[in-house]
């Protein structure tokens, strides 16, 4: 992911802006897919803090890619922080486009806010589709949790993300668009999960 002209964005603690908004989306996916134990692949991570959330209500080990050195280095400090060791999260500084991971080896994948920026989309998704185990599951998109007011949301979420954008950045939320870069990975089993007002994601199946 392209790194913010503010590099502190990356710095997870009680004063990021979006401090209350990952804990609760921890929450929703951890409890929405079941997750207990296994490998999480974070693509863009940036700071982790998903990753980072999602750590302290399970057992899983995770991997966060980014190609930006600089937020890897922030997202070590939050683990520390936020008392994650790094045998739990891994760091490692990659092009999302191609994965230096065994194919069926990761549990799940989760993705926000990082698939704007990804210059082939379907060729991530095909690395994706690769990397998944059997019976692997994806939480892939852009969004906030349901579990909170509508009106919270919209005050985190950038103009440029909002539902009537037209910003190109934002094209692959069209639900036609979205098909056909999921047929040009090669990804034949998926969800498409639309959330009005908080969030659009793909759950790949494999």
């Amino acid at each position: 992911m392209p790194a913010p002209r503010d590099m502190s964005f990356y710095r997870y603690d009680e004063s990021h802006r979006f401090a209350a908004e990952y804990p609760r989306l921890a929450r929703q996916v951890v409890a929405d897919f079941e997750l207990t134990q296994g490998l999480c692949l974070d693509l863009g991570t940036g700071g982790a803090a998903l990753a980072i959330e999602m750590a302290k209500l399970t057992r899983m080990r995770f991997v966060g890619v980014d190609n930006n050195a600089g937020a890897l280095g922030l997202a070590r400090e939050n683990g520390q922080r936020h008392g994650v060791t790094s045998q739990r999260l891994s760091l490692v500084a990659v092009d999302v486009h191609a994965l230096p991971l065994a194919a069926g080896s990761v549990d799940f994948v989760i993705s926000r806010g990082s698939i704007p920026f990804w210059a082939d989309r379907s060729r991530v998704l095909a690395e994706v589709h690769r990397v998944l185990r059997p019976d692997g599951r994806t939480f892939i998109g852009c969004g906030f949790s349901r579990d909170q007011p509508q009106e919270a949301v919209e005050k985190m979420r950038p103009a440029w993300a909002r539902e009537d954008s037209d910003d190109e950045r934002m094209r692959w939320r069209d639900p036609d668009v979205l098909r056909g870069i999921l047929e040009a990975a090669g990804v034949e089993t998926y969800l498409i999960m639309r959330q009005p007002g908080y969030g659009h994601w793909i759950d790949i199946r494999k």
